[in-house]
């Protein structure tokens, strides 16, 4: 891989003293150089759709993909257009091989991932880089919290920012490289999750249209959310529909009833009474707060 055309991204140059980890969440463009770095860095894509181009690669990039990038890839994310209708959203997560070295003195970090994040021994030796899909909406939680707790800085935040990292590596080590049975014992469950995922914003959408959609009972799909998640399939629906109010009021400025609805309720005081429950403030207190922050 040629290497000496790209612009090399230093890791101190983004981190914050007494920092190890930097977050950011952006709309690209065409504007940011492909690029290499001394860092490691795992790219979920929040929104859009687009390109990702890795080293020589042109790789088809949408809501809900991961990319996990080890040290000298050379990448650049680009939206389908100048100015599409959709722009691509992407949340980086970035931090040295060797805090994660550090961290597996103390901390049980698989070591097949260890091995992967480990700084290349050859210097021209191509870098592999590694991507999954979000089914579950885990990833999707874990780098909004990142990103939270990044931008807000409060007491405590270091420590809460290195535990979501963990959470997000062990995470990648199971999608990326399980080969047992239990990563694989159930794909419709899997399948239950990401129509969850795609379809909570519809008001009528309910068990017995997703039991029906994948031709099971509605008994089966109630066992199968107890049995993975430890809650109904109803508790689920409303934490991802919850969780999709929180992001549209933290990254849009449409109205608090059009963001219920598009959350899929159709009561806005329905809306606000679960939102209170799940949250603990109301959908303008939250809306208030995060843009204080």
């Amino acid at each position: 891989m040629r290497t000496s055309s790209f612009v090399i991204m230093q890791i101190d140059s983004l981190l914050n003293p007494n920092e190890s980890i930097f977050v950011n969440r952006i709309a690209e463009s065409f504007e940011t150089p492909q690029h290499g770095h001394d860092f490691v860095e795992i790219n979920y894509v929040a929104e859009g759709r687009g390109f990702h181009y890795i080293g020589e690669d042109r790789v088809d990039a949408e809501k809900g993909d991961v990319f996990l990038l080890p040290v000298g890839t050379t990448h650049v994310f680009r939206p389908t257009a100048v100015s599409p209708k959709e722009p691509i959203v992407i949340y980086n997560c970035v931090f040295h091989p060797r805090t994660i070295e550090k961290w597996s003195e103390s901390v049980p970090i698989p070591q097949r991932l260890l091995e992967y994040l480990s700084l290349p021994s050859d210097e021209n030796s191509s870098p592999s880089w590694l991507r999954t899909t979000d089914n579950s909406g885990d990833f999707a939680l874990l780098f909004t919290g990142l990103y939270s707790e990044y931008i807000r800085k409060a007491d405590g935040y270091r420590a809460i920012l290195c535990g979501k990292l963990l959470e997000l590596l062990g995470l990648l080590d199971r999608q990326l490289f399980s080969t047992g049975e239990a990563c694989n014992q159930d794909p419709l469950f899997e399948e239950m999750l990401s129509i969850v995922h795609k379809r909570c914003g519809e008001s009528q959408f309910t068990i017995g249209k997703l039991a029906g959609q994948l031709n099971v009972s509605a008994g089966y799909v109630q066992r199968m959310f107890r049995r993975y998640c430890g809650v109904t399939f109803l508790t689920y629906l409303q934490n991802v529909r919850i969780d999709r109010s929180c992001r549209l009021l933290r990254e849009t400025s449409f109205k608090i009833p059009y963001i219920a609805e598009l959350s899929g309720y159709q009561d806005p005081k329905f809306f606000h009474g679960i939102f209170k429950r799940k949250t603990g403030s109301t959908p303008h207190q939250y809306r208030l707060k995060h843009r204080q922050s």
